[in-house]
C-alpha cells in the first residue's frame, strides 16, 4: 500500500475502526474528541477535531494542523510515512462497512415469489422497526439460488423499474440483474423524494404515518444509479433529499444540487445525528430537528 491508496480510504471509516465517535455530525463536518494524543498526556473533553467528509480531509482545532489520511495516522502513533502505511494496511480489513457493500449478481435464478409469509423474514421487518402491512405493499418474499449452489435461499425482494430486484435479509444485500433505481407513484406528483435505500423509504412512511407517500419516491438501491436518475428531476419544481449522513450520501447530494435548483437536504433537518433514517427510527425516541407539524407535512 502507497500513500495515494491509503488516502482513498475514507478518515471516519479508519476512525470508526479505532473506536472514535463522532460528536456532532453537520452536512460534510463531522467532529470528534481528538483522537491525536496531547502532549500532556491528557485526552481533550471538546470536540475540536473535524473530519471534511466531501475532499477526505482532518483539522484539529486545537493545534490547528491538518492533512489527509497517512498524516493523521503518522501523528496519533507517532511514527513516520512508512509505519504510517503499515498501520492502515493492518487494520484495512476493518475500514470497509458491509453493511454498505452490494453484490450485484448474475448468477440469483429466483424460484418462487409470494406475499411476506416468512418468520425470519418478518422478525427481520420488526427488528427494524417497519410495519409488516407497510412492507407487503413493496415488497416480495422471494426463494432463490446461487449459480453452482443447490442450496435455497430466501429474502425480501424489492423490484426496480428495469424489472431486477434489490435482496435484503438479515445476513446479506445482494440483487438480480438488472440492476437499477425504482420509482414509486405518491398521491402527487409536483415533488420528488430520493432515498439510497429501500429501508430508508419504508422508514419515512412510518415516520410520516402512511403507507403511500405524499410525493412520487425515487429509491436509487444503489448509489451508482445516481446519474441515470437526474434526468427523471426535471419534471419535479422541487427534490427532497433523504440520503445518508456519510461521504456516499454528501456526494450524491452534491451532485444533484448541480442538476436541479429546488433541493431540501431533509436528512439534516430530521436525522442530522445518525446515518440513514432506518438508523434514526431504530433509535429515535429523540425529537427530530425538523421544524414544526405544519413543515413536517409538507413532505409527509
Amino acid at each position: 500500500m502507497n500513500c495515494t491508496q491509503a488516502n482513498k480510504i475514507e478518515i471516519i471509516s479508519f476512525l470508526n475502526a479505532a473506536g472514535h465517535t463522532p460528536k456532532r455530525r453537520y452536512p460534510g463536518h463531522w467532529w470528534y474528541v481528538s483522537p491525536i494524543p496531547r502532549a500532556n498526556g491528557k485526552q481533550e473533553k471538546n470536540a475540536s477535531f473535524a473530519v471534511d467528509i466531501l475532499n477526505n480531509l482532518w483539522y484539529d482545532k486545537a493545534l490547528d494542523t491538518g492533512g489527509d489520511l497517512v498524516n493523521l495516522v503518522r501523528m496519533m502513533h507517532n511514527t513516520n510515512t512508512a509505519g504510517a502505511l503499515e498501520i492502515i494496511a493492518g487494520n484495512s480489513l476493518n475500514l470497509f462497512s458491509f453493511e454498505k457493500q452490494i453484490d450485484f449478481s448474475d448468477g440469483i435464478t429466483i424460484k418462487h415469489s409470494q406475499p411476506i409469509r416468512n418468520k425470519a423474514l418478518i422478525q427481520y421487518l420488526q427488528e427494524r422497526l417497519i410495519p409488516v402491512q407497510i412492507a407487503r405493499q413493496y415488497l416480495r418474499e422471494v426463494y432463490y439460488q446461487l449459480s453452482g449452489n443447490d442450496r435455497q435461499y430466501f429474502s425480501l425482494a424489492f423490484k426496480n423499474d428495469l424489472g431486477g430486484y434489490a435482496l435484503r435479509n438479515r445476513y446479506s444485500k445482494t440483487a438480480v440483474s438488472p440492476a437499477y433505481f425504482t420509482t414509486i407513484e405518491g398521491k402527487h406528483q409536483d415533488q420528488v423524494n430520493v432515498f439510497e435505500g429501500i429501508f430508508d423509504f419504508l422508514s419515512a412512511l412510518v415516520y410520516f404515518k402512511t403507507e403511500i407517500p405524499k410525493f412520487d419516491c425515487i429509491v436509487l438501491n444503489s448509489t451508482s444509479h445516481t446519474n441515470n436518475m437526474l434526468p427523471l428531476l426535471n419534471q419535479y419544481k422541487r427534490v427532497n433529499l433523504f440520503l445518508d449522513n456519510d461521504t456516499t450520501g454528501f456526494k450524491v447530494q452534491e451532485t444533484i444540487k448541480k442538476h436541479h435548483r429546488h433541493i431540501i437536504d431533509y436528512a439534516s433537518k430530521i436525522y442530522p445525528d445518525h446515518n440513514d433514517f432506518n438508523e434514526f427510527l431504530m433509535n429515535g425516541k429523540k425529537q427530530p430537528n425538523i421544524k414544526s407539524t405544519a413543515e413536517r407535512s409538507k413532505v409527509g
